[in-house]
């Protein structure tokens, strides 16, 4: 439904600087935040495939960063409000917790030598690191960004620029109503002999007299 008051005509709104400033940074923190560790346990020197990006989860990270930041960027430019952004930050915010809460996700299994995941044995419950908070701080910035850029943003009516004067191609006559210009192309063309002095003397006057 689009919203009624970016349907107005006569304005735009002038969006919220630090509401798009936040938005910005919790867009970057979401593509920062899918190449840093995602989970850590002491239990274990070392996590295979331990960043969202290489789980395959990341991937929504990334497009929420993207969609933000076009979000962000179309409401810069365009002047209207969007509930894009705090929808985007929301999804990654329950995504996140969703990933650092799941039992699923978060039960690590130890690795054979021959790279097998030996499931017989019981997993260890492994805790969320910096990157799964570092999206999920992403998401509240974005959010927190996107709710500033609707609440706070100024609707500026929009005033009708004043038409330019078209400029004139007549030549420009003193006060006194005297065309120099022609009067010039007089003299020049009496200097020249192509004017007798009656002819150069009768076309000044008439020239004087308009």
């Amino acid at each position: 439904m689009p919203d009624a008051e970016n349907d107005r005509s006569s304005g735009h709104y002038e969006i919220d600087p630090v509401g798009m400033g936040l938005a910005l940074v919790g867009s970057a923190a979401l593509l920062l935040g899918v190449f840093l560790p995602r989970l850590e346990a002491s239990t274990f020197s070392g996590i295979q495939e331990n960043t969202l990006i290489q789980s395959g989860d990341g991937w929504w990270f990334v497009i929420a960063a993207i969609g933000i930041a076009g979000a962000v960027y179309r409401s810069w430019k365009t002047g209207r409000r969007s509930w894009n952004v705090v929808i985007l930050g929301l999804i990654s915010i329950g995504i996140a917790v969703y990933e650092g809460t799941s039992k699923d996700l978060t039960t690590l299994y130890p690795v054979g030598s021959d790279g097998v995941t030996d499931a017989t044995v019981d997993g260890i419950k492994a805790q969320a690191a910096i990157g799964i908070y570092a999206v999920g701080l992403g998401g509240l910035l974005a959010t927190i960004g996107g709710w500033r850029m609707r609440r706070d943003s100024e609707w500026v009516e929009d005033t009708p620029e004043a038409a330019a004067p078209t400029p004139s191609t007549a030549p420009v006559k003193p006060s006194g109503g005297v065309d120099l210009d022609r009067l010039t192309r007089l003299a020049d063309l009496h200097q020249q002999g192509a004017l007798t002095d009656e002819e150069f003397e009768a076309q000044k006057a008439l020239l004087l007299e308009t």
